[in-house]
């Protein structure tokens, strides 16, 4: 009885076949008969055609593609009505008159559409910005420094010294915290917005939206007059 003997294929002759069919991707139009004697291996003791297995890759990219383009609109839906919201909350900050009002709207609205717990607006005097007169107080003023030098929103969480000096007796209400600095002429402070969610202002959070945010703010505070600098 005889044994048929594979024969490996060779390197170069197996390159010069992928090159010639990476060149001529219509090749198998041309030749259809070859398809039906193409096999290749897909699991063990299963085989699939050439055809079947090309299908089957293209299926996979278009479920990615499909998957990628189902994420990119979720984004866009999301961003839009982040938009839309913050222009809502642009408009009824116009209606406020003075300091108070400013902090009640941003309560109102950041709880009732921002999903947002606390709200508080911080400001300090530069005196005791540096040199806070409660050593309490210290921790927080130093994030608040950290903050109001580098101009750009914080997420994350706080320790309990710092939630009360941001947040005072709403404290215990967050456990994930964005600062917002707020700088100007006439004003120095922070937009502190609080969330019992652990991740709902995690480090890693974009921070365009507060961004924004913090520049309307600022600006409607300096409009109506920043609140005289809080005792510590």
């Amino acid at each position: 009885m005889s044994t048929a003997v594979v024969t490996p294929v060779d390197d170069e002759l197996e390159r010069t076949v992928t090159e010639y069919l990476a060149r001529h991707p219509d090749f198998f139009e041309h030749h259809a008969d070859l398809l039906t004697t193409l096999r290749i291996p897909h699991g063990p003791g299963q085989t699939v055609s050439l055809v079947e297995r090309q299908l089957g890759l293209l299926r996979g990219q278009s479920d990615q593609l499909r998957a990628r383009l189902e994420h990119l609109i979720a984004v866009a839906r999301e961003n839009e009505a982040l938009h839309d919201r913050l222009h809502r909350l642009t408009l009824a900050l116009l209606d406020a008159r003075d300091f108070e009002a400013v902090l009640q709207t941003l309560r109102t609205e950041l709880q009732a559409h921002f999903q947002a717990d606390a709200v508080a607006l911080r400001q300090a005097a530069g005196d005791e910005l540096q040199r806070p007169r409660d050593p309490a107080h210290a921790s927080g003023a130093r994030v608040l420094r950290e903050l109001l030098a580098t101009g750009q929103p914080r997420c994350g969480a706080l320790d309990a010294a710092e939630l009360a000096y941001f947040f005072g007796a709403e404290a215990a209400a967050s456990r994930s915290v964005a600062l917002v600095p707020l700088i100007g002429p006439r004003l120095t402070g922070a937009l502190a917005i609080g969330s019992r969610d652990p991740e709902r202002f995690n480090p890693g959070k974009a921070t365009d939206f507060l961004i924004r945010l913090g520049e309307v703010v600022a600006k409607t505070v300096q409009a109506v007059g920043p609140r005289e600098a809080q005792g510590d």
